[in-house]
């Protein structure tokens, strides 16, 4: 049997209204790096948002991001500036609210900011260091300058025209608008070269070693010496061989020439001395050796020299070493205090002693600017006035007439300007040069028949490297010129404000193969003369020509208008026997005579032999002489007088 019981209750059910809204107080906190890079942390916020998008960073990019749970953030980064963030909050039932949001990023000015000036003479060469900077502007401290931009990492230099105190100012920046800016005064000094003074002078290179003490101070005595600044060495008790050394910025020049070093030195006593070397700055063995000279003293200002002739010019030495007293110990105070002043280089030997070597160009091949050899063409102007700074005057030296110019900067002539002087068939252009200064030369060639600015109107050409000390030949081929060298009205000499002498300046012509016309007829009468070989007179008999001595040399005899010439080629040596017994007699005789005319040869001499003398016989059996520098390209007449030949020259019986 089954009991149920059951009991019954009735149910009330209220309505229940639930509400959803839209995302509400949408907006996104932002965090900026402190880095300068840019990078920011968005992360969006809002009331009742189940995600979120960005729609626009609000820097013009592309860039978006889409379904940021709320939380969590992205990141972008960004230049400086204001940028409007869109951004989209996602609610339930699709409902979304938008807002924009402000965004302000701003970088740090650089921080730490580190100038890193490196001076080298006039030299100055400049870097930087700063905490957040992406680069730098440099100014030089020079008036209307533009700045020079200078990498993180890198360097930029600049050369001053002067020594002297200049403010340099860097200026670094980061990312964005903010700047750091720096200014430091640097001391700029000119290069350490001879001559070598102490008005603007790097002390870095004025060392003292050994108990020495230097400094450069206000000249205390102008007398004898005019300078505003000057060294002053204090010899202190140390080492006897306490000194002080200047080291130059680069090698000395010119030492083979310019061998002389001098100085002014302010001592306090009599009767001490100066010692010098010149140091390679690499190895100290590497030297001039000491020389010293004693000094007059008495508290005044002389000049001593010190003669470096026997230096081993073809080694560097950039360090002037010089000790006071060397050998004694000094003690400080007013008797062991030295000023120093004006260390030079000069030559032994300023000016030269000989003239020019003789032109070797034949007459008959020459246009004749200026040389005692050759008749010269006129000259209307010399050194006319085109503001230059040279002066030129004419002197002697071995009696031969020299062009000297002094400070030469440039320089004119002018031959004349119509029709000028023509050039046809010169090759090239010659000069003798002699200077112990001059760091460069040139000689422009000017054509005025053509206007400024045309290219055939001048041109320049100059020596390629500076010899100095002795004369110096220089043959310059015109088609080195490009302008037009078919004549000219002016030349130009361009120089370095130096001292220089000039002489046999004139142009010429390579001679042909052969004479073109035969030699002039000899005028000297039949009656006093013996001659061997010539057209114009009866010849003694020669018995050999060319005979086989082992010579290179070939004979033929040729004619030109008519007359018999001897043509020797490849001429190393060549001779001729008249007869052996007798001999030939020129007891009567002065001088032996002959032309020439070669293209190529470089020397010419003509031996008398006497074989009535053995060859033991103290020189009596033969002699040479040398003609004179060999002129080539037209015919030369030698004259050679026969008390010449140191031999026995009465008689003989070969010519060679």
């Amino acid at each position: 049997m089954i009991t149920a019981f059951i009991g019954c209750q009735e149910d009330f059910l209220e309505e229940v209204d639930f509400v959803i809204e839209a995302p509400a107080n949408v907006t996104a906190n932002f965090v900026i790096t402190q880095d300068n890079t840019g990078l920011v942390t968005i992360t969006p916020q809002a009331e009742g948002a189940t995600s979120f998008v960005i729609n626009s960073f609000g820097d013009g990019s592309s860039d978006a991001a889409n379904d940021i749970m709320p939380g969590t953030s992205v990141s972008h980064t960004y230049t400086e500036g204001t940028f409007d963030v869109s951004l989209t909050a996602n609610g339930l039932n699709g409902l979304k609210t938008s807002a924009t949001v402000p965004l302000t990023v701003s970088f740090r000015a650089p921080e730490n900011l580190t100038l890193i000036l490196a001076p080298e003479a006039l030299t100055l060469t400049v870097s930087a260091k700063a905490d957040f900077a992406t680069y730098f502007h440099v100014y030089f401290g020079i008036e209307g300058e533009d700045p020079v931009e200078l990498a993180v990492d890198g360097s930029v230099n600049y050369t001053y025209p002067t020594g002297g105190d200049y403010d340099v100012k860097v200026i670094a920046f980061s990312g964005g608008s903010a700047t750091t800016e720096k200014t430091e005064t640097v001391t700029m000094f000119t290069e350490t070269l001879l001559p070598v003074d102490f008005e603007s002078f790097d002390t870095n290179v004025f060392i003292s070693f050994g108990g020495t003490s230097n400094s450069v101070i206000d000249n205390p005595d102008s007398s004898g010496n005019s300078s505003a600044k000057v060294g002053k060495v204090v010899k202190g008790a140390g080492e006897t061989w306490a000194g002080n050394v200047i080291t130059t910025t680069n090698p000395i020049k010119d030492l083979s020439i310019k061998n002389q070093i001098k100085v002014k030195v302010w001592s306090p006593r009599a009767g001490g001395t100066m010692t010098m070397k010149l140091e390679n700055i690499d190895d100290a063995a590497v030297n001039s050796g000491e020389i010293s000279a004693t000094l007059s003293g008495n508290k005044g200002w002389e000049e001593v020299i010190f003669d470096m002739s026997a230096i081993d010019s073809s080694k560097e030495y950039r360090k002037i070493v010089w000790f006071f007293d060397l050998g004694t110990m000094g003690e400080g105070g007013d008797d062991w205090t030295f000023y120093v002043d004006d260390f030079s280089q000069d030559a032994k030997v300023t000016e030269p002693l000989t003239a020019a070597p003789k032109p070797l160009a034949h007459p008959d091949n020459v246009v004749s600017i200026f040389s005692n050899q050759y008749t010269n063409v006129n000259v209307s102007e010399w050194n006319p006035n085109w503001g230059q700074s040279t002066t030129l005057e004419t002197v002697k030296i071995e009696g031969n007439e020299t062009l000297l110019y002094q400070n030469l900067n440039y320089s004119g002539l002018v031959t004349n300007y119509d029709p000028g002087t023509a050039l046809t068939g010169k090759t090239y252009v010659h000069f003798d040069y002699w200077t112990v200064d001059a760091t460069k030369l040139g000689l422009k060639l000017v054509n005025t028949a053509y206007g400024d600015g045309d290219p055939k109107k001048e041109a320049l050409v100059s020596v390629d490297a500076i010899t100095k000390g002795e004369w110096v030949s220089v043959d310059i081929p015109l088609s080195d010129y490009t302008n037009d060298t078919a004549k000219f009205m002016q030349l130009v000499w361009d120089g370095s404000a130096s001292k220089i002498w000039i002489d046999n300046l004139y142009f010429y012509n390579l001679p042909s193969d052969a004479p073109a016309a035969a030699a002039a007829a000899p005028s000297i009468a039949s009656d006093d003369v013996i001659s061997i070989y010539s057209d114009s007179y009866t010849d003694v008999n020669v018995s050999e020509w060319n005979p086989d001595w082992g010579q290179s040399t070939t004979l033929e005899t040729v004619t030109i208008d008519g007359n018999n010439i001897l043509k020797y080629s490849n001429l190393n040596y060549s001779g001729l026997v008249t007869n052996y017994d007798p001999g030939t007699d020129i007891s009567s005789m002065n001088y032996v005579h002959f032309d020439y005319w070669t293209k190529d040869a470089t020397k010419l001499g003509l031996k008398l032999v006497n074989t009535a003398h053995a060859n033991n016989d103290e020189g009596k059996k033969e002699a040479l002489v040398l003609a004179p520098a060999i002129v080539k390209g037209g015919w030369v007449s030698v004259d050679i007088s026969l008390s010449d030949y140191t031999n026995d020259a009465s008689k003989f019986m070969q010519l060679v």
